[in-house]
């Protein structure tokens, strides 16, 4: 909510009170204009809100002083991209091109990592390797799914988002200070929806037939990422495009973003939790140890971009208590917690454990999931059936 908060504050902020003085700068203008009699600063003299306020204000302010970093040089050669190969083939074949390169281009240096024994001892599971076939298989796999499921899901955001929704192709590329609002609000937005989905995937009813594919790298490598069933891609897609579509008027605004998004999802899946990264930096920042713990375990860690989520609702228990986790696992070894052997390549701890997480130890969040999902006997003797 702080972080929504925030953001959406900043976007009122920057058109209603520092966006007439920008406008005035960028034409000449040397007398200060004022800011309209609405605008979000004068809003609120006092209180929580005049102080999101005037943190936003300050935020965009910092940015559009930015402005002279940004794309402004690269215009003539995107117009010229669009003039010579249309409208349609760059916001459809060669955005695709874009993801393609990116995708596997963000794995580079994650691979140069893992052949540098001197970084070995930042993997995060050293005793799993992932051999060439393992991850030629992997790229297989993910060529037929970007190309017969990845390629049409973005000839239909084309379709919604330009031809229904007025997002353009042609004309400046948007400043610096509008990717810069614009790219944290995305994350948390499709953070959001990501955690629900994919706790939803984890389901004793629908794990076996759709996420178990993504599951079967327990020890995941960088492009290892997109590795999952089509109905996931699908489903788990439609979150990538919510901030896009809502917020984006310009294609160039989409390719940041596909930048963005696939350095963090190559990151939360390289296996390496190096010290020197970057994005330690980020506030919240879930990164590659938050989510290797997930693939590890089978439970818990539910979002991708941020430890938020799973903290409220009360899914990071076994990765913020390790210790505690493993003393459960063990009380259930010892028969406190009797159960038939499992026909499942999935841990059987892990497993368990993400059941009961689910029926009493999500706090209030869980237990509407629990009522939403159906936690009853029946629901028990199906995962049961399952296992």
């Amino acid at each position: 909510t702080a972080f929504v908060a925030l953001f959406v504050s900043a976007s009122v902020a920057y058109r209603g009170a520092v966006g007439p003085l920008v406008e005035a700068a960028s034409v000449g203008v040397t007398e200060p204009v004022e800011a309209p009699a609405g605008a979000a600063i004068d809003a609120a003299e006092g209180g929580w809100r005049g102080l999101v306020a005037r943190a936003a204000a300050l935020i965009v302010a910092v940015a559009t002083s930015l402005d002279w970093l940004g794309p402004a040089y690269l215009d003539p050669a995107w117009s010229a991209m669009v003039e010579k190969y249309g409208e349609t083939l760059t916001s459809v074949v060669i955005t695709f091109i874009w993801h393609e390169v990116l995708y596997f281009g963000c794995h580079l240096p994650w691979l140069i990592i893992d052949a540098v024994p001197w970084c070995r001892r930042y993997k995060l599971q050293p005793g799993v390797e992932n051999d060439w076939a393992t991850q030629w298989a992997c790229t297989k796999h993910l060529l037929m799914s970007h190309f017969f499921f990845q390629l049409p899901m973005l000839l239909v955001f084309r379709v919604i988002a330009m031809e229904k929704m007025g997002m353009v192709v042609t004309g400046a590329l948007p400043p610096l200070s509008e990717w810069l609002w614009q790219m944290p609000l995305f994350f948390v937005l499709e953070d959001f929806y990501f955690y629900w989905v994919h706790r939803w995937l984890h389901h004793p009813m629908l794990y076996p037939k759709v996420h178990k594919v993504h599951h079967r790298h327990k020890a995941p490598f960088g492009i290892a990422a997109e590795y999952a069933h089509p109905i996931e891609t699908l489903v788990l897609g439609i979150g990538f495009f919510i901030g896009p579509l809502m917020f984006c008027r310009h294609l160039a605004t989409l390719w940041v973003w596909v930048a963005v998004r696939l350095w963090e999802t190559i990151e939360d899946h390289s296996g390496y939790d190096v010290p020197f990264n970057p994005t330690n930096l980020i506030p919240f920042w879930a990164g590659a140890n938050h989510h290797d713990h997930h693939h590890r375990t089978f439970q818990g860690n539910y979002a991708s971009v941020f430890i938020l989520w799973d903290f409220v609702f009360g899914t990071d228990k076994t990765w913020r208590y390790p210790e505690a986790a493993a003393a459960a696992r063990t009380s259930h070894r010892k028969g406190d917690r009797p159960h038939a052997p499992s026909k499942s390549p999935m841990a059987e701890e892990g497993e368990d454990d993400f059941v009961s997480q689910q029926e009493g130890d999500g706090g209030v969040a869980g237990a509407v999931l629990g009522w939403v999902l159906g936690k009853d006997e029946s629901a028990l003797r199906k995962r049961r059936a399952f296992r």
